[in-house]
């Protein structure tokens, strides 16, 4: 292994499986060197691959790598094993540098018939992902998803029950089925932190759940109200899970029994994950402030929160209330009646949370907001709400 010059330009010349490799890296000598140490180790740690080995890389080596990638890196590296199995069936075998954007729209063009373009989009968002990585990996040259179009995607799905129908149920859910779904309707966690709930998350004194790895990897407090509460006071610890199968395990799925629960309660086009939807749904036409629902839900920014904000048309009736022109008399609103301190948009959360007038550094507030803004005169709100401000839901 060597670095030399021709002409004006620098060479690195070394071997990988017998095969002589000539590389021309520039005109900087220092940088060659850097070039060559670094194939010295790649080569070492069996992450190198040359320009004949790159061209046999198949897709279903790709995936094996990747899958590994994944498992270590990405709690939803199970999504992306379920998109590869699927992609399989097209690319397996075939090599890197046969799978072209055409062939990619061709199976753009076949998944269509059979899914809808929100799951066709998550799985090219994989490929593409794969292929960065092999970019990356020196198992490719470049990414040909990068020339494939995404589908747009339909408005996105808002389905939740009303209370007649999260009563019905309750009622038709199995033993083992009926705590997930009260915890759920009742706190809008997701699934996989219900069943993966330990006792040493939940805080019976302070009536506190702690979400420690959510799928925002951030960690957030849930309280429990008296439903979620005397549920789970009254449970045996059997197992370091809170709800957990008879002999101790983790429990995997319940696809089964919340199909025939729903079945059984005539209750169509519904989703144990909508039961989250439901939770917030309600939440918000209680009169909880959109930051706040944001704050429960594990919602790292407002997007995903903005999806219920059609849901406060009262609070929507009363803002423009605030707005009246009456030939030019003055316009008294409700709040200035009842004596009320006027407050800009941006301060509201700030007022409701703590009675403070500055802005909460590092929160920008969209002022769509304030629209669904919480009354400035209840403190501490977040324990409060769970037992005031919306019904419990129980068997």
């Amino acid at each position: 292994m060597s670095v030399y010059k021709r002409r004006d330009s620098y060479y690195i010349d070394y071997y990988f499986e017998g095969e002589r490799i000539r590389e021309r890296v520039g005109t900087n000598k220092k940088l060659a060197e850097r070039a060559l140490a670094k194939r010295k180790t790649e080569i070492a740690e069996g992450r190198f691959f040359s320009e004949s080995t790159r061209s046999n890389v198949t897709f279903d080596d790709l995936s094996n790598d990747f899958m590994k990638w994944s498992k270590a890196n990405k709690r939803s590296w199970e999504r992306d094993q379920r998109s590869i199995r699927l992609m399989s069936r097209k690319f397996g075998s075939l090599k890197l540098t046969k799978i072209t954007p055409k062939l990619i729209e061709d199976y753009k063009q076949e998944r269509l018939k059979s899914v809808k373009g929100a799951t066709v989009n998550r799985e090219l968002a994989c490929l593409k992902s794969m292929f960065s990585k092999a970019v990356i990996w020196d198992m490719a040259s470049s990414n040909p998803v990068k020339k494939v179009k995404m589908l747009r995607e339909g408005p996105e799905r808002l389905r939740f029950l009303v209370k007649a129908e999260i009563d019905a149920l309750i009622k038709e859910c199995s033993e083992d089925l009926r705590p997930l779904v009260i915890v759920a309707v009742n706190t809008g966690m997701r699934y996989g932190e219900i069943v993966g709930m330990t006792w040493d998350h939940v805080d019976l004194v302070n009536k506190r759940i702690r979400i420690t790895r959510s799928k925002s990897g951030r960690s957030r407090d849930i309280p429990m109200n008296r439903a979620v509460y005397d549920l789970i006071a009254k449970r045996e610890r059997v197992s370091k899970f809170v709800f957990c199968r008879s002999d101790g395990t983790k429990i995997n799925s319940v696809r089964t029994a919340f199909l025939r629960a729903l079945e059984r309660a005539g209750i169509e086009d519904f989703r144990f994950h909508d039961l989250r939807h439901t939770f917030a749904s309600h939440i918000v036409m209680s009169g909880v402030d959109l930051i706040t629902v944001m704050e429960l839900l594990g919602h790292t920014t407002t997007k995903m929160t903005l999806r219920y904000a059609h849901l406060c048309d009262e609070h929507r009736t009363k803002s423009m209330e605030k707005l009246s022109f009456d030939h030019g008399h003055k316009t008294v609103t409700n709040d200035r009646q009842a004596g009320s301190p006027r407050l800009p948009n941006s301060l509201l959360y700030n007022e409701c949370r703590s009675g403070g007038t500055g802005r909460r550094k590092g929160l920008k507030i969209p002022r769509s907001l304030a629209l669904c803004r919480f009354d400035p005169g209840l403190r501490h709100h977040n324990q409060d709400m769970s037992e005031r401000l919306y019904r419990p839901f129980t068997p």
